[in-house]
């Protein structure tokens, strides 16, 4: 059946078709580009394999674009940039493995060997880019089908031996998408964890994947299905799931959409959030260890220093303290993740909302400041000055809030 190729790649294609027409080759858009399609999502990163020499065919493209090429030989792959539009040419090749998680052999091969030795049967498809059936879908595993019935599904048996970080993958994208594994898929995957496989397989590409899952808008479920089939356990030594990070992790998802709305200009990566949350039980060295492995930012490894050592004493200080004036000195220095952790605790979430919306945001007027400078205060004193000023218009703004609280009940 023919696809419709999506406007802002359409030019690209037909000209890469001709371009492979004119060297006597064959190209074909695949993988997670086809399945993007088809669900209807913007496509940006387009993959093509070429029957043939994928790195000729490229730098073709490139020069009709005056553009740079980036060829990587060993590979028979090229990139390059056309406008906004990031393309990846590879040499269409079969695999071999030469042991399980091993990084493969490659050969030249025909597109459906191509397409065998990937993952799932929904990023094994392909449309043509070839004049004689430009747009044609080529389907060998039934993906378009599993499209449909919203299943993750691996092309053969020994796929997760294979590689075992298609796994993780798996669950990925169960998890992004709300599909379901096969039935069969199901099985040799609980067999797969079973094995072991996870600590044999190459601990770079485990934790890139954890990495991408972290960047999903769906993380919540994706670590459910980590939770389902056991996998953390297997990666990050010393973990175990308990009732308490579950609930933590729900009450997150509550208090990250809800900051993500009100603050929107200032949203982190909140997968982050989570992941701190998934280690708080780990002993601190390794759970240092492990965001070091995941190459977290700084602000991460601070905060999770934060947590272990003096999250408890802050919450202390937090509930004990009386005046909105005292709850700002506490937070004020704080980096977001940490008030954002704060607001898990139910009788925590005022004094934090409060601050976020307005203790923070308390400014004495320009010319009030000017009268105290009249009056002839500088420096350190003009400073303590401004802040006892602040601190009284801070500790009236409770009586505000408690009234409109009041409001909303009616």
């Amino acid at each position: 059946r023919k696809i419709k190729v999506p406007e802002n790649i359409e030019e690209i294609a037909r000209e890469v078709g001709q371009i492979a027409k004119e060297m006597g080759l064959r190209a074909y858009i695949v993988g997670g580009v086809v399945r993007d399609i088809l669900l209807g999502k913007e496509v940006w990163d387009v993959d093509f394999v070429v029957e043939g020499n994928a790195i000729e065919l490229a730098k073709e493209l490139a020069r009709r674009h005056g553009v740079n090429v980036h060829p990587f030989p060993e590979f028979g792959t090229a990139h390059l940039k056309i406008g906004k539009l990031k393309l990846e040419f590879a040499t269409a090749r079969r695999e071999t493995y030469p042991r399980p998680g091993a990084y493969p052999k490659v050969e030249p091969a025909s597109l459906k060997e191509d397409l065998i030795r990937r993952d799932f049967t929904i990023n094994a498809m392909a449309i043509s880019v070839n004049l004689e059936d430009y747009g044609t879908l080529i389907d060998y595993f039934g993906g378009l089908r599993d499209l449909k019935d919203k299943v993750i599904r691996v092309l053969h048996p020994v796929s997760f031996i294979e590689d075992p970080v298609r796994i993780l993958r798996a669950l990925r994208f169960a998890g992004r998408l709300n599909f379901k594994l096969s039935r069969s898929t199901e099985k040799l995957l609980k067999q797969a964890v079973n094995l072991g496989l996870l600590k044999e397989a190459p601990r770079g590409r485990l934790i890139n994947e954890i990495k991408l899952a972290l960047r999903e808008d769906r993380f919540l479920e994706i670590l459910e299905l980590y939770r389902k089939y056991r996998v953390l356990e297997e990666i990050i030594e010393g973990f175990q799931w308990n009732e308490k990070v579950l609930q933590k992790l729900y009450a997150l998802r509550k208090v990250v959409d809800w900051h993500a709305l009100e603050f929107s200009e200032e949203r982190i990566d909140y997968g982050w959030l989570y992941l701190l949350i998934l280690i708080s039980n780990l002993d601190y060295e390794r759970g240092k260890h492990f965001l070091e492995e995941m190459s977290a930012p700084s602000w991460v490894r601070e905060t999770y220093k934060f947590m272990k050592f003096k999250l408890g004493s802050l919450k202390e200080e937090l509930k004990k303290a009386k005046e909105n004036y005292e709850v700002y000195r506490l937070l004020k220095p704080l980096h977001t993740s940490v008030l954002l952790l704060l607001m898990l605790e139910e009788e925590l979430k005022e004094k934090i909302k409060l601050y976020l919306e307005k203790l923070r945001k308390v400014k004495l007027p320009k010319e009030k400041i000017e009268e105290l400078k009249k009056q002839g205060l500088k420096g350190k004193e003009l400073g303590e000055r401004i802040e006892e000023l602040k601190r009284e218009i801070m500790n009236k703004i409770k009586l505000a809030a408690a009234l409109e609280h009041h409001h909303h009940h009616h």
